[in-house]
């Protein structure tokens, strides 16, 4: 019998003995009191679906019996099946670990290249904030004389503290009609002074300060923001440098 268990298997097997005594499921199921089901699990050997190894050891020697065949070389066949389909269980379930701690090691490496990149990220915010705060006028007001009516070029600036900012254009007699704008920013704003197509200040304005602008040729204000400057002219009209939020650009003539 050890020899035709080993060739046909524990199912195999109690079927064969069975089929060969003409016997059917259903009178098994009557004479040993294993369900059908069961009976049906043991000979295609279906372990799962049985009860546990307990009650599958119990409805083999049952089977055994009832069929005239010796239970223990069935028995001792099932537990060596059974040990090994564990062990290889076990070793199934050994190596995963080594994938999760592979899985770990890289949620480590993301992590620290989430955070290498959060820095980078913040130092540039950092020195784009310190490039425009490098363009914020200091805490003393300046005074800067341009040197532009003969030649129409701006390329002399004279730098000189007094209690207001200023940013005037000098010329030669006759003197041509004269712009004065003074700005007062209710908060930040950056703006760009143009004259002539050319620069003649850039930067962020202070709230709190006064910032006057004389020229003798047109100038363009230009930048973000521009509601929140307030601005006089030489006439006394008085307003804002933009109605909406946003970026503006506004022409003034002496």
């Amino acid at each position: 019998m050890p020899d035709r268990e080993n060739n046909l298997g524990i199912g195999a097997t109690l079927r064969s003995k069975r089929e060969e005594k003409g016997i059917t499921l259903e009178e098994a199921q009557e004479s040993t009191f294993i369900l059908k089901r069961y009976l049906e699990a043991i000979e295609e050997e279906k372990w799962d679906e049985l009860p546990g190894k307990a009650y599958t050891i119990g409805y083999l020697k049952t089977y055994c019996r009832f069929l005239g065949l010796n239970p223990e070389p069935i028995i001792a066949s099932f537990k060596e099946r059974e040990k090994s389909e564990r062990k290889t269980h076990q070793d199934f379930q050994k190596k995963p670990r080594s994938g999760v701690a592979s899985s770990k090691k890289m949620q480590m490496v993301r992590t620290f290249l989430f955070v290498c990149v959060a820095a980078a990220l913040a130092l540039g915010v950092i020195l784009v904030f310190y490039h425009y705060n490098s363009t914020m006028l200091p805490e003393q007001s300046t005074t800067v004389a341009l040197q532009n009516v003969g030649n129409n070029t701006a390329d002399n600036q004279n730098f000189e503290t007094e209690a207001e900012t200023t940013i005037e254009e000098s010329s030669s007699p006759p003197e041509p009609p004269v712009l004065s704008i003074t700005l007062l920013p209710e908060d930040l704003a950056w703006v760009e002074v143009e004259s002539e197509g050319k620069t003649i200040f850039q930067g962020i304005l202070i709230p709190g300060k006064r910032y006057l602008l004389r020229s003798v040729t047109p100038i363009t204000i230009a930048g973000r923001e521009g509601n929140r400057v307030k601005f006089v002219d030489q006439s006394g009209n008085e307003g804002y440098l933009a109605e909406n939020s946003g970026e503006f650009a506004r022409s003034f003539t002496p």
